[in-house]
């Protein structure tokens, strides 16, 4: 159960941002749901979702075949009658964080993304408990996570330091659709906690953007 709730939420972290890239760089047919008599289903143009996609803010299961998953508990996660599964979790009030005045707040799914231009780069938090692992269990399960969950084959990873707090850099590149998004994620870890900061841009991301996003990050204080 560890490993599962690592995973669903560094997709969330990442797939966060993916999605107001794309939501202001649309590509592809249009999506909709539909309906028969045996349930619902997601359409992606002359296709259909499967397994865990966010839609309009929560997310839902999807089985092989296309329907949607209702009145269930999948991978841990219990699904209403509706099919959705809505996060309760909101961000711990230890972390404080400036966020520059020019970055545009919007909320998609329940949480906070900031647009950095338009082209689609942003950045969000995901806050989530290392649930009793140890610093180099849970590092070991996220790189883990993000290798599998979101198909990434290389990752690169370093060490460093924001406002005289250690984290840990990964970056890489997740690709939908032939387009290359590339993916950086800043995580700091404080009382069993995890803080995931995840920057994120269509083809690249701007000197200025990475250099407002570092300086974001030197903002960061615990109140522990």
């Amino acid at each position: 159960m560890k490993k599962l709730k690592l995973k669903l939420t560094k997709v969330i972290a990442s797939t966060l941002v993916v999605a107001s890239i794309l939501a202001l760089n649309p590509i592809g047919a249009s999506a909709s749901w539909k309906q028969n008599g045996t349930g619902w289903w997601y359409t992606e143009g002359s296709s259909y979702s499967t397994g865990w996609k966010e839609i309009d803010g929560n997310w839902y299961y999807f089985y092989s075949d296309g329907y949607m998953a209702k009145d269930k508990t999948i991978d841990g996660y219990y699904l209403n009658a509706s099919g959705a599964w809505i996060s309760t979790q909101t961000q711990s009030e230890k972390i404080s964080v400036v966020y520059p005045s020019n970055w545009i707040k919007k909320n998609i799914k329940g949480k906070n993304i900031y647009l950095l231009d338009d082209k689609g780069t942003s950045v969000n938090l995901v806050v989530e408990s290392m649930q009793g692992l140890s610093e180099e269990e849970y590092n070991k399960a996220s790189d883990i996570d993000v290798k599998t969950n979101l198909g990434i084959d290389n990752i690169k990873v370093q060490e460093h330091e924001f406002n005289n707090k250690k984290a840990r850099l990964t970056n890489f590149v997740q690709t939908y659709q032939g387009i290359n998004i590339p993916t950086y994620q800043v995580t700091f870890l404080n009382s069993n906690t995890s803080y995931i900061f995840t920057i994120a841009g269509r083809e690249k991301i701007s000197d200025e953007n990475m250099i407002a996003f570092n300086n974001m990050l030197n903002t960061v204080k615990f109140a522990n």
